[in-house]
């Protein structure tokens, strides 16, 4: 409930209390994961890690990802590193676990994943076509799950790529289909972005005109 009213300092402070007083591990995951989130949106990368790492300390990584919890702060982890650690390492660590995550019946943690490789790390190695090919999954995954929040993020991201491509009649159309599923589901700060984006892709387009 505090989390819901926003009460953020409050409820980190009253958290952080417990953390320090019993640890990681007596906390608990559902609660850890709270406290861990406000870590990491205060810009504290590196303490979210560290609370991460007491709380799987011990697990192997099959212990990790038999756990639908700790599968999601695994994932949660390598998205802190990111900001801050080289990213081929986070990219096969995603990778190696792939598989095993495509065999459960877990769409939020898979589409996470693919979101991942293909959204973020893909685009901060530099290399395109892996993120589109990653992007692509995520965007098809979040269709067939009926996911219209993984499936708006990940056009979003999508668009991008193709733009910097050189791509702009696709841009355009899946431009089109994310700010049609963002007026449908109220997404207003994926709307605003699309809609910037697309007034962009007519200004490259008019550019390559002249």
């Amino acid at each position: 409930k505090l989390q819901l009213r926003g009460e953020s300092r409050f409820l980190r402070e009253i958290l952080y209390d417990a953390y320090r007083e019993h640890g990681a591990k007596k906390l608990g995951i559902s609660l850890m994961q709270i406290l861990i989130d406000m870590v990491h949106l205060n810009g504290e990368y590196d303490h979210a890690i560290a609370m991460i790492d007491e709380l799987f300390a011990g697990l192997t990584i099959n212990q990790i990802l038999a756990s639908k919890d700790s599968c999601h702060l695994y994932i949660r982890k390598i998205h802190h590193q990111m900001f801050f650690r080289p990213v081929k390492p986070l990219i096969q660590a995603l990778l190696d676990i792939e598989p095993i995550l495509a065999k459960k019946d877990w769409s939020k943690e898979y589409n996470e994943l693919l979101f991942m490789l293909g959204g973020n790390l893909g685009v901060l190695s530099g290399d395109l076509s892996f993120s589109r090919k990653w992007l692509v999954k995520a965007i098809r995954f979040a269709e067939q799950h009926k996911q219209p929040n993984y499936y708006i993020r990940a056009v979003r991201k999508y668009v991008d790529v193709l733009k910097s491509k050189g791509h702009l009649k696709w841009a355009k159309t899946f431009c089109l289909k994310g700010i049609d599923i963002a007026e449908k589901y109220d997404y207003k700060r994926y709307h605003a972005i699309l809609v910037v984006t697309l007034a962009d892709l007519y200004r490259m387009e008019n550019n390559e005109v002249q």
